[in-house]
C-alpha cells in the first residue's frame, strides 16, 4: 500500500512545472532552490555572476515536454529568469548590395 502511495504521488509530480511564480528578484540561491525544489545546473560563472539550468520533463496533454529554465544571479542575489532566449541566438541579415 505505501508503494502504490508513493508511485500516486510521484505520477502528480509529473504534471507540475518548475516552480517559477514563487520566485521574486532579489532572493538569495538558497531561498530560489528551496523555492524551485529542484537542483539546477551551473551553466556559467564569472566573478560575482553565475548562471544556472533547471529542467524538468512534464506531461501536458498527454504528451511529454521538457521545460527549462535559466536563472542568473549577481552576488548572490535572484536577478533574472528565462528561458534561455539570448539576445546572441537573434541574427540580424545585413544586406551588403
Amino acid at each position: 500500500m505505501t508503494t502504490l502511495i508513493a508511485l500516486l504521488l510521484i505520477s502528480c509530480n509529473a504534471y507540475k512545472g518548475v516552480n517559477t511564480h514563487e520566485l521574486n528578484i532579489g532572493m538569495t540561491k538558497k531561498e530560489v532552490f528551496n523555492t524551485i525544489n529542484r537542483e539546477p545546473v551551473l551553466e556559467y560563472t564569472d566573478n560575482d555572476t553565475e548562471i544556472y539550468k533547471v529542467r524538468k520533463r512534464i506531461v501536458r496533454g498527454g504528451a511529454a515536454q521538457i521545460q527549462q529554465y535559466f536563472l542568473y544571479f549577481e552576488n548572490n542575489k535572484l536577478i533574472k529568469i528565462d528561458k534561455g532566449e539570448r539576445a546572441v541566438d537573434k541574427r540580424i541579415k545585413i544586406d551588403i548590395n
